[in-house]
C-alpha cells in the first residue's frame, strides 16, 4: 500500500471516529433533555416548592419570616416578554417584605423587591415559608 492511500485511509477512519463520537454525543444530549426547546411560559406548577429551594439556596432574600403569604402564579408582561411571576410576602416583627419571583420555563430566573406588580395581587398562606426559617433557626 502506497504513502497516498494509507493517508487517506487514515483520514476515513478518523473522520469515521469523530462522527461516532459526534453521534454520542447528541445522544448523551438528548438523553439529558438539553437539546429539546423548552417553553419559556411553561406554568410553573410546582412554584411553592420551587420558591422554598430557591430561597434555601439563596438565603439572603428573606431571613426570617413569622407570616408569609404567597399569590398563584400570573403573567405579565416584564420588557417585550411575558412571563409567570409570583408575589410572595412576609411580615417579620414590625417589619414587612414584599418580593416578586419571575419565571423562565418553570425556573425562578429573578427575585426582587416587588413594585406595583403585586399591587392587586391575591395573598394566600404560605405556612411552609414560616417552617423553614423556624427550622433553619431552630425554633420550633
Amino acid at each position: 500500500m502506497n504513502k497516498n492511500a494509507r493517508s487517506k485511509r487514515l483520514s476515513v477512519c478518523l473522520l469515521a471516529v469523530l462522527l461516532t463520537g459526534l453521534a454520542d454525543c447528541s445522544a448523551v444530549l438528548e438523553f439529558l433533555h438539553l437539546s429539546e426547546k423548552r417553553d419559556p411560559n411553561a406554568y410553573p406548577a410546582n412554584y411553592r416548592a420551587d420558591l422554598l429551594e430557591y430561597l434555601r439556596r439563596n438565603p439572603t432574600a428573606i431571613a426570617s419570616a413569622r407570616d408569609a403569604y404567597i399569590s398563584a402564579p400570573s403573567m405579565k408582561l416584564f420588557g417585550s416578554e411575558s412571563r409567570y411571576f409570583v408575589c410572595v410576602k412576609a411580615n417579620d416583627e414590625g417589619s414587612q417584605l414584599e418580593k416578586i419571583a419571575v419565571f423562565l420555563s418553570r425556573q425562578i430566573v429573578q427575585f426582587v423587591d416587588a413594585g406595583e406588580q403585586c399591587g392587586t395581587a391575591f395573598y394566600q398562606p404560605f405556612p411552609e415559608l414560616v417552617a423553614m426559617f423556624a427550622q433553619a433557626s431552630g425554633k420550633k
